[in-house]
């Protein structure tokens, strides 16, 4: 059944409060028309509502965002996938507080697809410099350092 289809007005009103605060009435009908049809719910943090632009009628976009939780429960209704085990890797030496402040390099995850009669490794390896939300500091026209973005 889908679970969206029971979600009461209370429930409903949650969601366009906070998951698709930004939504204007039709961005917002048309958000929960995905989230039913994909079968995904944002109360469960497995899809998200962003809109860019909000301010400049010209240029707003909405832009509706898979969870990693999204992907992991619509992969799960094929029956063919079943997740395994992930690796982070930590170094002392590339510990910063403004940057990297538990020293991660990266994050290692294998998850199995079934196919052909067998269960098959789907591995990857996500590293903290590819992915971390860092950004540069500048004043007057000279990088005066880096941080990143939830530490400031």
């Amino acid at each position: 059944m889908n679970q969206l289809a029971t979600h009461n007005p209370k429930q409903i009103d949650l969601i366009r409060r906070t998951v698709a605060e930004d939504c204007n009435s039709a961005e917002f009908d048309q958000f929960m028309h995905i989230c039913r049809n994909v079968r995904l719910d944002p109360l469960r943090r497995q899809i998200y509502c962003f809109v860019f632009n909000k301010d400049k009628a010209d240029k707003r976009q909405m832009t509706i965002v898979t969870a990693i939780g999204g992907y992991r429960a619509i992969a799960d209704r094929t029956g063919t996938y079943r997740p395994g085990p992930t690796k982070i890797v930590y170094r002392d030496d590339l510990k910063n507080p403004a940057t990297n402040p538990l020293g991660i390099e990266y994050a290692h995850s294998t998850v199995y697809k079934y196919a052909h009669g067998e269960w098959h490794p789907v591995e990857e390896t996500a590293y903290w410099d590819e992915y971390a939300p860092i950004k540069e500091q500048w004043e007057n026209g000279q990088r005066t350092g880096k941080f990143a973005l939830d530490a400031k």
